[in-house]
């Protein structure tokens, strides 16, 4: 068991470029290797590769096993390293996704839109504005220091309706070209 966390604390260190590398030589692998050990199972290589990658997801969808040992070694290995490199691929883009969002939220992406209201600071003003523009189909931003503050104000707004730009002292630098806008 010691192995496979530390089998799994390797693959988790992995840039996303190497799980993607990695994912494609075990999708290759699999399905070239069943192809040549498996011919009377796999009689075409979409065959060998529809089994590779419902061995990888899945524990197998059951139209086609291997019968020869050595097809069931490649099984196995599929199993053992193939489920674990497809997770730790599924695991990085569930990252990237989060990564992206984190970054919108506090502002850290770079804006080229038109079109769009920036609201610096938050107050029961700011919000009543925002209230008149809500269904215009324009973005809005909310230029703060209070982040917290701004996002717990009863607003019908939902987290992906709004780019806020967190903004402290160095709100003119940010807005003039460095904070995201």
């Amino acid at each position: 068991m010691h192995i496979f966390f530390r089998v799994w604390r390797g693959l988790s260190k992995l840039s996303f470029l190497n799980i993607v590398l990695a994912s494609l030589v075990i999708i290759l692998t699999g399905t070239l290797v069943g192809y040549w050990v498996e011919p009377e199972t796999f009689p075409s290589l979409f065959d060998s590769f529809w089994w590779t990658m419902t061995t990888l997801t899945t524990v197998g969808y059951g139209d086609f096993f291997p019968s020869s040992v050595a097809g069931r070694w490649l099984g196995i290995f599929l199993f053992l390293f193939g489920i674990g490199i497809i997770g730790a691929l599924i695991g990085k883009l569930v990252e990237v996704g989060a990564t992206f969002q984190r970054l919108k939220r506090e502002g850290k992406l770079m804006y080229r839109g038109e079109g769009h209201y920036v609201y610096i600071g938050w107050s029961p003003k700011t919000k009543k504005a925002i209230d008149e523009v809500l269904g215009q189909g324009v973005t809005l931003m909310a230029v703060n220091d209070r982040l917290d503050y701004a996002t717990v104000l009863d607003t019908p707004l939902e987290a992906s309706d709004m780019l806020y730009v967190v903004c402290h002292d160095d709100t003119w630098e940010r807005l003039n070209g460095r904070g995201g806008m």
